[in-house]
């Protein structure tokens, strides 16, 4: 702009004269995770957000009911907040019911991210856990219909408010002890780092969890691993022994 005002001869001078601003790849985009500690807190807490005895009233409890699913579908799909809140019905194809590597029950979702909701525009098909919390959802919910959004407010077919949102993690954040969770820039995006995050935990390669989360590998690396204590123990603790063939990992 000002080099075509000076070529112009609307300005005496081609530029301004800042000083750089230097940005560590730290300070990118970078915010804090739940503990796996804090996210317990925040499981158990919710138990008495969404109790009758703290919420008499149907339409609040209602609502809180749909907060606390949320919190359990986003930590478990991965999905970016603006992709979440946008799913309606009809995006969600197939709960399967099985059993993991560990002969533990989980409900697997199969997820359509439509282009126009997703951040990148480009549609991708997931399939993750948190089945039998968007089954639970569905139970709750008024407006079930394919156009309905999964999280619509509860006395109409449009998206819960923005405010109320944060309303409630406010809430949810001052009830497990972490009020500076500003400060720590904790938000409901927080939820997607922690799921990524158990992924890796559990030794899911990159790749895969990019296709999942829908961001590249790289992206993954220096956005989302941030490892705790336990995940650097365990590869510390990993070794190796020598044999005849070359090295060998254990």
């Amino acid at each position: 702009m000002m080099q075509f005002g000076y070529r112009e001869g609307y300005c005496h001078f081609p530029k301004f004269d800042f000083r750089q601003i230097k940005i560590t790849r730290d300070d990118i985009g970078r915010r804090d995770i739940f503990t796996l500690d804090e996210y317990d807190k925040l499981v158990n807490f919710m138990k008495t957000y969404t109790s009758v005895k703290e919420c008499p009233d149907k339409s609040i409890r209602e609502e809180r009911l749909m907060v606390r699913d949320c919190v359990f579908i986003a930590s478990n799909t991965m999905l970016r907040v603006g992709e979440l809140w946008a799913l309606e019905w009809r995006d969600i194809v197939d709960i399967e019911k099985t059993v993991d590597e560990q002969n533990q029950t989980v409900h697997l979702v199969t997820i359509n991210v439509r282009p126009e909701i997703s951040k990148v525009r480009t549609s991708r098909r997931v399939i993750t856990r948190g089945g039998e919390y968007i089954q639970r959802l569905r139970k709750h919910s008024s407006f079930t219909a394919p156009n309905d959004f999964l999280f619509s407010a509860v006395d109409g077919t449009a998206i819960l408010n923005r405010k109320k949102w944060y309303a409630h993690w406010k809430n949810l954040m001052v009830g497990i002890g972490i009020e500076n969770y500003q400060e720590r820039k904790l938000t409901w995006y927080s939820l997607r780092h922690f799921g990524i995050t158990c992924r890796i935990r559990a030794k899911v390669p990159f790749g895969d969890i990019s296709k999942v989360a829908g961001t590249s590998v790289s992206h993954i690396e220096s956005h989302y691993g941030h490892y705790d204590d336990d995940m650097l123990k365990s590869t510390a603790l990993r070794n190796f022994s020598i044999k005849p063939d070359g090295l060998s990992l254990k």
